[in-house]
């Protein structure tokens, strides 16, 4: 009988309770927690300290993928241009001169293209746009011929600004404009300039005399033309070209009065004009 009932108090403390039961869970639940809690706190705190790295290294990856898809479509590669501004310059030269074709719009540099074009001889200023997805406008302002000026074979064209340009092959300009004889034949290379004076004294003769096509000029006599009869008329610097042109006048209508032919008739000083009679006279 004693023996019955110790096995039995054994038996019965062998045998959990139900809250010792509930509790063993709840101790192994937590201690499960604890653990995952500490699986996942090395990777918070890397996070936490290289955070803005990888940020970066993820956007750096987004643009290098960006870069790839714009770089690979032909929809942002260049193969034609909006050329405005030019009369004697054909759009295929001005387009060439700028050197963007078949590159991509992002790697086009507006200067530099704007530098190309301004290379060419009858360019006087560009201005170049580059936008989206592969748009390419270039205006251009060129040097518009003035005056044509020969020296010795060789013909050039001078602008407004003096300065002196290849004439264009296959634009008629020549005809009708007052040509400019330089008897001193200097050579001439492009983009060289010359006093707008020495023009501007050539266009007043024109002015004056519109049947005269040609003025003659050099470094010692200055501007000088010739009268239907051939006599040379000195005119000096362009200052006073108008009041030149009257002496000169004056001077021309008394010496045929007089039936006297020159050698010359200057009036580089107005107010002194002088001539010297031809040989044999």
């Amino acid at each position: 009988m004693t023996n019955l009932l110790s096995s039995f108090k054994q038996k019965k403390l062998r045998r959990p309770r139900r809250s010792e039961r509930r509790l063993g869970k709840t101790q192994v639940m937590e201690s499960r927690t604890i653990a995952s809690a500490f699986a996942v706190r090395p990777a918070l705190s890397f996070w936490r300290m290289n955070n803005s790295r990888i940020i970066g290294l993820l956007t750096l990856l987004l643009l290098v993928w960006v870069g790839y898809l714009l770089f690979r479509y032909d929809s942002f590669y260049v193969y034609t241009a909006d050329i405005q501004g030019n009369h004697i310059l054909s759009a295929e030269e001005i387009y060439a001169a700028s050197q963007v074709h078949t590159l991509s719009v992002f790697w086009i540099d507006p200067k530099t293209a704007k530098r190309n074009v301004e290379s060419l001889p009858n360019v006087k200023s560009a201005q170049v746009k580059v936008t989206l997805p592969a748009n390419v406008r270039i205006e251009v302002q060129e040097r518009q011929p003035e005056v044509v000026w020969q020296t010795g074979e060789d013909l050039w064209w001078i602008d407004n600004e003096g300065t002196f340009v290849t004439p264009k092959e296959g634009v008629e300009v020549v005809a009708g404009r007052l040509r400019i004889i330089d008897t001193d034949a200097r050579k001439v290379r492009v983009n060289d300039t010359i006093d707008t004076a020495i023009i501007r004294g050539a266009q007043i003769i024109h002015e004056y005399k519109p049947e005269m096509e040609q003025v003659y000029y050099n470094r010692y006599y200055g501007l000088y033309y010739f009268t239907p009869e051939g006599w040379p008329v000195i005119l000096g610097q362009p200052a006073n070209i108008p009041a030149k042109l009257t002496v000169a006048d004056a001077m021309i209508a008394d010496l045929q009065a007089r039936q006297i032919t020159p050698a010359f008739v200057d009036v580089r000083n107005p107010r002194r004009g002088v001539y010297r009679i031809a040989n044999g006279e």
